[in-house]
């Protein structure tokens, strides 16, 4: 997995020293998920992970930075699906840590992180699906997420971010305005112990994607699209140059894996579409090239590791994406190099597994 991601990097552009750092993070998250999906179990999941991040060539420090995260995430969000208890699923996280090398004690400050997310994530889900009040949503949120043992201010950050998305996604798919929206996201927020005006970012970022999505399938120009994306932003009240970036970012993104997904445009012209979205929502040609050669290059490389293309293939096509944005090469193939090792890496993990199986 590390030698097609590296492969696929060095193809897309990057230097050698800049591959081998790429395609040790991707192999270990990549590696790491394969692990469970198969379930080699926790201890198993860190080995792997940390074997896909060594194989890489980084240094045992980097290679054991890069399998730990890789290593807390896979466990936390994959059994956070299954019926285990806070307790269990904080045990395999530890478990699953300490095997990549990591002390003990680090291990659980680690894995209490992860575990504290994904379990107010889960509680915000499933009672925002029950319909429960959005306080109701906040307190469910706030109560899953102290169970991991993260101190105070950390279950309320996360409680609120858990808690906020998910009464948000709900209320703008039932077609709320704004102003509903983002009092019912604020209201779930209070409950999960954050203060309400730290989430006016994330409601947007909400409000901004449903209508950038509506209007896609509509058939609206990247043009209008931005444009849409940047007036939906300012409604929710966020200044200015705050919703300019919020705009633009969520428009570039989306408006890029929509072109890449659609199956009939070159690499340059998912950039070029991407850009074109971004400038509309009013960021600046500098910023707006910058986010198109990032989003377009992930989502090309993407499709072409779908599509079942070879590293060399993904990097080239990364690479063509990033370099149409207008940026200096050594940029535009600094972030070709990343999404074409992530890319390669997941795709490799997936065959993987289902040999496996």
């Amino acid at each position: 997995v590390a030698a097609d991601a590296a492969r696929a990097a060095v193809a897309a552009g990057a230097s050698n020293l800049t591959a081998t750092r790429y395609a040790a993070q991707a192999a270990a998250k990549a590696s790491a998920n394969r692990a469970m999906d198969v379930w080699e179990g926790p201890a198993g999941v860190g080995r792997a992970a940390l074997k896909a991040a060594t194989s890489a060539g980084v240094s045992a420090v980097a290679a054991k930075t890069w399998a730990s995260e890789a290593a807390a995430a896979a466990v936390a969000e994959h059994g956070s699906q299954g019926e285990k208890t806070a307790d269990q699923l904080f045990d395999d996280t530890v478990t699953a840590v300490n095997h990549t090398g990591v002390p003990i004690e680090e291990a659980g400050t680690l894995a209490a992180r992860f575990t504290a997310k994904v379990l107010a994530q889960q509680a915000a889900n499933q009672a925002a699906a029950a319909g429960k009040t959005p306080r109701q949503v906040g307190e469910a949120a706030r109560q899953a997420a102290a169970l991991a043992g993260v101190p105070a201010p950390q279950v309320a950050t996360l409680a609120c971010d858990a808690a906020a998305t998910a009464v948000a996604k709900l209320y703008a798919a039932k077609g709320g305005d704004p102003v509903t929206v983002a009092s019912a996201a604020q209201e779930a927020a209070q409950a999960a112990g954050a203060r309400a005006d730290k989430i006016s970012h994330l409601v947007a970022d909400v409000l901004v994607r449903a209508a950038i999505g509506k209007a896609l399938n509509e058939g609206k120009s990247p043009q209008q699209t931005g444009q849409l994306a940047l007036s939906v932003v300012q409604s929710v009240g966020i200044p200015d140059d705050e919703a300019v970036g919020l705009a633009s970012k969520a428009s570039a993104e989306s408006v890029a894996r929509y072109a890449a997904t659609t199956g009939c445009r070159t690499p340059a012209e998912v950039t070029i579409s991407a850009k074109r979205a971004a400038q509309a929502a009013r960021a600046s040609e500098e910023s707006a090239a910058k986010m198109a050669a990032r989003m377009a290059s992930q989502e090309v490389a993407h499709e072409a590791a779908a599509d079942g293309k070879n590293a060399k293939e993904v990097g080239t096509e990364a690479s063509e994406a990033a370099r149409a944005a207008g940026l200096p090469e050594a940029v535009a193939d600094a972030w070709a190099g990343f999404a074409a090792a992530s890319a390669v890496a997941e795709s490799a993990s997936r065959r993987h597994a289902q040999a496996s199986k």
